[in-house]
């Protein structure tokens, strides 16, 4: 395997050299390239949609039934929350 200049072997595994995508600020382009961070995007941005949809739904359920109502946004408030939170964990492991 070529060696790319400026970067060295540790533990078996090639380092880049300092000043790689994620050191110029360009973390998009590294999420982009990895799984496992555009699988967390990919995972996230579904189920903020299906929050969303819990949430529509929740406006509209009948005026009558307003336990079934609350539930729903509710719900759908918890899952918006937890793709916020898998968002910000495929940012943080392209970063890592």
């Amino acid at each position: 395997m070529a060696k790319r200049l400026g970067s060295w072997w540790i533990g078996g595994t090639l380092v880049p050299p300092r000043g790689g995508a994620c050191d110029k600020g360009n973390v998009l382009e590294h999420i982009i390239k990895s799984l496992r961070p555009m699988a967390l995007l990919v995972a996230g941005a579904v189920i903020f949609v299906l929050g969303t949809a819990f949430v529509l739904a929740s406006d509209a359920t009948l005026p009558s039934s307003s336990g079934a109502s609350s539930d729903l946004a509710q719900a759908g408030h918890w899952l918006q929350f937890l793709a916020a939170v898998g968002l910000l964990g495929a940012v943080c492991s392209a970063g890592w």
